[in-house]
């Protein structure tokens, strides 16, 4: 990993690495932590302070047409009104270790279920299968899914699948799982 910028504040290091913000427990005791904005070119904070970065790491795809409709989720509808959506893949690099993953989903832009259908694996587990948003979570509403998986070569690997038009996902939260 190649460090740009650090700062360390109340023990925590935070680290600009290329285009993506990366935070981990300080002197580098802990693995990287990531907190993605998918579909966004600025960065965003949500409710809880969390600071999201500016959409990185995806393979393919290209941003969603942010909704001007309100998006309801824990992330808050900044983070939440944007999207990628078509990619192949999303990774990070991480230190070897056990991260819970969690993506942050909600369905913009169609209305009626069926209409977008997808597959998630992590590291090669799957995270959903043929995944309807708007049947499982309703329309501008967050989904979460999460999983906990292992990393050995440094790089943590997200894989989307379309079964109906194309995957979509608005944050990606990596966070080591001890």
């Amino acid at each position: 990993m190649t460090v740009r910028s650090a700062v360390v504040v109340a023990g925590v290091l935070a680290a600009s690495v290329g285009a993506a913000l990366v935070v981990g427990i300080a002197a580098g005791s802990e693995p990287d932590t990531w907190f993605v904005d998918a579909g966004a070119t600025d960065g965003a904070r949500a409710p809880d302070g969390t600071q999201f970065v500016s959409s990185t790491g995806f393979d393919g795809g290209r941003f969603g047409t942010p909704t001007s409709d309100p998006v309801e989720g824990r992330l808050g509808d900044e983070i939440l009104r944007t999207s990628q959506i078509g990619m192949a893949s999303w990774s990070g690099e991480v230190a070897p270790g056990r991260y819970r993953v969690t993506l942050a989903m909600a369905e913009t832009y169609w209305t009626t279920p069926a209409s977008r259908i997808f597959s998630v694996d992590v590291e090669g587990t799957p995270l959903v299968r043929d995944l309807d948003l708007v049947a499982t979570a309703g329309v501008r509403r967050q989904l979460d899914r999460s999983v906990v998986v292992e990393v050995s070569d440094g790089t943590l690997d997200i894989a989307f699948r379309a079964s109906v038009d194309l995957p979509t996902v608005s944050a990606i939260e990596v966070v080591p799982a001890g």
